[in-house]
């Protein structure tokens, strides 16, 4: 290769060597890594709420190897699943299920020839749902934003004590047949 450069205020080229022919990679002597074992399919249908800690660890360890490659193949923007997905469980569960729907019934040996584009019917529904999780969230490439629950539904807190009440009061109404009575 040969590479031009200033001598004597005039441009000169000169042969520029690394040390290497085309082609040749320089010597590692060390063995390649071992092959990953196979791995074994997940079950369908996953209720991820019902998943132990080693359940929900294996589902992701199969989730963030594919939804890499969902956004590679589809082009999807962080706008629609920001790098930061496994940290909230709405986009875990929409992302889950749409794996499930395409791997576990779309393309199987037995699918119907019509199974992508159903595949793509649902995916396109499954975008919007992610963009505006993702759009709630506030998450993008250069953040994160941990999930804020509405405050009536934290454990402990006032609302959340108001709220009980206020709901076994209304059962109790139902219960005894007033539930269509205004107070």
């Amino acid at each position: 290769m040969k590479e031009t450069h200033e001598a004597g205020g005039r441009p000169e080229e000169a042969l520029v060597t690394t040390g290497r022919k085309r082609g040749n990679r320089p010597k590692d002597d060390s063995p390649p890594p071992p092959p990953l074992p196979p791995r074994a399919p997940l079950p369908s249908p996953i209720d991820w709420w019902k998943l132990d800690d080693e359940e929900r660890a294996e589902t992701l360890e199969v989730l963030g190897e594919w939804v890499p490659t969902l956004m590679l193949r589809y082009g999807l923007r962080d706008s629609v699943v920001p790098p930061c997905w496994y940290l909230h469980e709405a986009l875990v569960q929409e992302l889950l299920a749409l794996f499930q729907y395409r791997n576990q019934q779309q393309v199987q040996p037995t699918a119907p020839p019509s199974a992508m584009l159903d595949f793509h019917y649902q995916f396109d529904l499954a975008i919007r749902r992610l963009t505006n999780w993702t759009t709630s969230t506030g998450c993008n490439s250069a953040e994160h934003h941990d999930t804020t629950p509405a405050v009536w539904v934290v454990p402990g807190s006032v609302r959340n004590s108001t709220w009980v009440v206020d709901f076994e009061d209304h059962v109790k109404t139902v219960r005894a047949g007033n539930a269509g009575v205004k107070e």
